[in-house]
């Protein structure tokens, strides 16, 4: 005959437990998937050849410009309401990035206030899970990575003088001499012009392109002047601009060369210490909350 087995109480409610576990595991990954699935920028490996526009650095002229707007599209009608700074002393703008900051995110606003940014915005792109930064970082002339991706960059070089905008190979990254350099997502604005269906890190038809989301964006105007702007949105809700309509925003303010940033929920604008736009760190409209991130642009007074 074969043996009854009997399994004590305590080993049922552990294989219980542990089913509990994995169900929860499980759901935490897809509910990460979701969130970094809405703004990820498309990964396409290496960048085969440079092609950068270059911008003087403007003259000084006055204090830190710091305003909101709001209005529609034009070419849609729909409303938007966004956040900007101008600045026309580019020493005193960096990327930043906390010690450890690829894995161990954190808000804009903390590390604004580590950094002493009076206005500060979230940045590059990142991953959640592993933990990881995504594109060329430079800040303050060291490297924290540089793969060289086909991604659009923005980089500052004060040895120059000049900001430069577009892409560029490891082989010719060194000769730039970036003081800053940071890894977008889409070429927004080349010339004063929209440039969203020539960017080649982008292509315009997908849901990246399209969606309806908070963005956010550095640029230059021709004067070599430049601009941080973040647009608010909430993406349940399929509130905020596509990249389309962000660009038709930025082209509206002068600007010359923009490029996109990582948005949506990520999309922060710090200004003073505290939070001047209505970041939506969950993609809902309630509550308004910063999710962690990791670089960020910064202005200091």
């Amino acid at each position: 005959n074969m043996e009854r087995k009997h399994f004590p109480l305590q080993s049922m409610l552990a294989m219980f437990r542990s089913c509990l576990f994995v169900v929860f595991v499980v759901f935490v990954g897809c509910i990460s998937l979701l969130i970094e699935g809405l703004e990820q920028p498309p990964q396409l490996g290496l960048a085969s050849a440079t092609d950068v526009d270059t911008v003087p650095f403007s003259t000084p002229n006055g204090p830190l410009q710091v305003w909101t707007t709001s209005g529609t599209y034009n070419s849609t009608g729909r409303p938007y309401k966004a956040y900007l700074a101008h600045l026309t002393d580019i020493g005193k703008f960096q990327f930043a990035l906390h010690p450890k900051g690829c894995v161990d995110h954190r808000s804009t606003q903390y590390s604004a206030s580590m950094e002493d940014c009076v206005w500060a915005t979230n940045a590059g792109f990142f991953a959640f899970t592993p933990p990881a930064c995504i594109g060329n970082i430079i800040i303050k002339g060291k490297s924290t990575q540089l793969p060289a991706t086909k991604n659009v960059n923005f980089g500052i070089s004060n040895r120059t003088n000049r900001t430069t905008i577009g892409f560029i190979t490891a082989d010719d990254l060194p000769s730039f001499h970036f003081d800053e350099l940071l890894s977008g997502s889409g070429w927004l604005v080349r010339k004063g012009v929209s440039n969203v269906n020539s960017s080649s890190d982008l292509n315009p038809n997908s849901n990246f392109a399209t969606e309806k989301a908070p963005r956010t964006s550095i640029g230059v105007k021709k004067d070599g002047s430049l601009v941080s702007i973040v647009v608010d949105g909430v993406e349940s809700l399929h509130e905020g601009p596509d990249l389309f309509e962000f660009t038709e925003l930025l082209v509206s303010l002068d600007l010359w060369e923009a490029i996109n940033l990582d948005g949506g929920g990520s999309t922060t604008a710090i200004y003073k210490g505290q939070v001047y736009n209505q970041p939506t760190c969950t993609d809902q409209p309630e509550p308004i909350c910063q999710r962690n991130v990791t670089t960020i642009t910064c202005i200091h007074a």
